[in-house]
């Protein structure tokens, strides 16, 4: 057993060794999730220019979401700005992804449903779940004009 503080109203509470493994673990996810968005994007200013980096746009679209994207290495993937999302999320819809879409409507990322700005993903299955509403394989639903999928 353990004792945590809130550190906003200072009240303790007494979770066991599992529960305090899981807060750990989403705290460490989202803060490496967090850092790593602020680094490529200062390295990377990806708000500025991003019609003038070379790469291949992605598109996705379905349950009225439609946007467009690109890898930016092997993991990380770039929803470009303009991009819409659906307006409701499937039932089963995972957790993380959902207060990842949450995250974005709150900080201003996403506003009306749109990207407002570029952001970089830790992987194109996180974008294409985020876009959808639901549970998505991002390398099969992230298509060239081509019909060619990221994955290929």
């Amino acid at each position: 057993m353990a004792e945590l503080k809130c550190p906003h109203c200072g009240q303790a509470f007494t979770v066991d060794d599992t529960e305090l493994s899981s807060i750990i673990q989403q705290i460490r996810d989202k803060e490496f999730e967090k850092d790593l968005t602020n680094r490529v994007s200062e390295n990377l200013d990806l708000d500025k220019d991003t019609e003038n980096k070379v790469h291949d746009k992605f598109i996705l679209s379905g349950r009225g979401g439609n946007a467009s994207g690109y890898p930016l290495d092997d993991d990380n993937f770039v929803v470009v700005a303009g991009s819409k999302i659906s307006k409701d999320v499937t039932e089963g819809f995972q957790d993380g992804y959902m207060e990842l879409r949450e995250s974005l409507m709150e900080d201003g990322t996403i506003s009306n449903g749109v990207f407002v700005k570029d952001y970089l993903f830790s992987s194109s299955s996180a974008a294409a779940a985020v876009v959808l509403g639901r549970v998505a394989n991002g390398r099969k639903e992230w298509t060239l004009l081509d019909g060619r999928t990221y994955g290929k």
